[in-house]
Formats: structure tokens, sequence, C-alpha cells
């Protein structure tokens, strides 16, 4: 009966707390942003300290990455990309070698560039570009975050490109376990071309780069949990329970007629959503 009575009193506007529901006081959401700011801080230094228990693990197929960005095209009016082995094989490598040496970049500390990638392999290439992403949950954000990028949606839309290679590879990156995502564009050189002369290819310009991402691999073993997805649950199910709550609140007061002088439930509700998006964005995968 006590909890009962302590759960109305939450919830529920009525004279114990002044008709109001004590979850949208002022105090109450301010000790709810707070407490999701420490779990923020919480889980980014579970997920540093024990990466096996806290990390990236998301499931983004790499045919999925390549449908969904040719799909992108036909909408553009271009051509699909072809799959090319060779080029996914290149993006594999680039994925390794940035977990390997431990950063995140279009060039590596040690100067290897992502055309290194494509003559390792084999790939000679007129035109060439590369499409990075990291820490995304699944095949649709990552392409939607470089189609929201001008720079990553001009090397996604590029009618010079004719083939596409993709590779996605979990590891250990700077003590976090990350799913990098590596997408490589290319246009060949044209065989007899190749034959006459393969040194008089142009290189691309640096501007011209962005990463995608292949077959799922695993560097290590996986995690448990993903920080990602923890924190969108958290969020929505906290926003959820006082959007809820709002609405029986406002509800009630306006059928028994309650007139309250510091009603001020929807800039609350507004100020609280707002600070549960910034931390959804702000753990949002990025791009490159």
């Amino acid at each position: 009966m006590k909890f009962i009575e302590y759960a109305a009193h939450f919830l529920i506007p009525r004279n114990s707390n002044n008709h109001k529901a004590r979850l949208l006081h002022s105090p109450i959401l301010m000790a709810i942003i707070a407490c999701l700011f420490v779990y923020q801080l919480t889980l980014s230094s579970v997920s540093s300290v024990f990466p096996k228990v806290l990390g990236f693990a998301s499931s983004i197929p790499m045919e999925e990455v390549v449908r969904l960005t040719n799909e992108k095209r036909v909408e553009a009016g271009l051509g699909p990309l072809s799959f090319n082995s060779a080029l996914a094989s290149a993006a594999r490598d680039k994925a390794v070698d940035m977990l390997e040496h431990n950063y995140w970049a279009h060039v590596s500390p040690n100067g290897v560039t992502p055309w290194d990638f494509f003559k390792n392999n084999g790939y000679t290439y007129r035109f060439a570009g590369e499409n990075l992403a990291r820490d995304f949950s699944n095949p649709s954000s990552v392409v939607d975050a470089w189609m929201a990028s001008q720079s990553h949606k001009e090397n996604l839309l590029s009618p010079k490109y004719e083939e596409i290679g993709v590779a996605v590879v979990e590891g250990d990156l700077a003590g976090v376990d990350t799913t990098l995502v590596v997408q490589l564009f290319a246009a060949p050189v044209a065989k007899t071309a190749q034959a006459a002369n393969v040194e008089t290819r142009p290189q691309p310009k640096p501007e011209a780069l962005i990463a995608s991402v292949q077959t799922s691999q695993r560097i290590s073993g996986g995690p448990l949990l993903s920080p990602l997805d923890t924190t969108k649950g958290m969020s929505t199910a906290v926003l959820g329970l006082l959007l809820g709550v709002f609405a029986v609140d406002e509800i009630i007061v306006y059928r028994r007629k309650i007139f309250r002088v510091s009603g001020r439930g929807v800039a609350h509700m507004s100020f609280l959503t707002m600070i549960l998006l910034v931390v959804l964005i702000i753990k949002s995968g990025q791009i490159l």
C-alpha cells in the first residue's frame, strides 16, 4: 500500500505533490539529467577499461552497404557500382592496418595512404576514393551519415567511379572496442592501358578520400554489450516514462480543472528532450 502511495506521489498530480507529478518537478528533472550524464561517463570508462565487456558490437553486412550505396546512386540517376573483390580486400587491409597501428585517418602516421592498399592488392585505377565510418550499429545509419556529409556524398555519388569494395572489421582501437567500415571506390585502368603504361595513372586528390566496409570480421573476441545501444535504450526508456507521466499529468489537470501558477511542464519536457537527444548524438558513429 505504501509503495502504491509513493508511486502515485511521483507519477500522478495530487495534493501531496502540489497537483503536479513529483517526477516533473524541476529538481527531479535536473537529477535525471545528471544521472544520465554520470551513466554516460561510466559507460565510457567501463568500455575503456573492459573493452571485452562493453564495446561496439554491430551487425553491418558488407552486401547491405553495397546495396544501399547503389540504391542512393540509382536515386540520383547514376549507374550502380560493380562489386570488386580486390577492392574489398584492399578495404579490409586498410581496416586491419588502422587497428594494428592504432589510428583513425585516411593516411597512417607512417605515411601509408589508401592507394598503397590498392597497389598491394593488384588494383590499377584511373580514379579512386575512400569513405570511412566507425561505431555505427547498422548499415543504413552508415550510408545515411555519408550522405549527410557533402564530401562523402560526392564520393558516393561520383559518376567517375565504376567499382566498389567494402569491409567491416571489429577490433580494439585506442583501448575501445570499435567497428570500422571502409568503403573504396574506383574506376579501373583499361587492360590495354595497363599493359602499355601502368605508371601514367593519375593520383586521386586527398579531398576525394572516404572509406566503407566489407565482409564483417572480428579482430579478437567480441564485447558482450554495446554502449551505443545501451545508451539509446536507457535514454528512450527515460524519455518514454517522462512523456507518459507528462501526458497523464496534463490530462488529469485539464479534467479536474486544476489551476497551477507555475506550470512549466512543456518547457521542462522540451528541455529534457533536447538533453536526451544530445546524449544520443554524442554517442552516434563517426565518419571520416
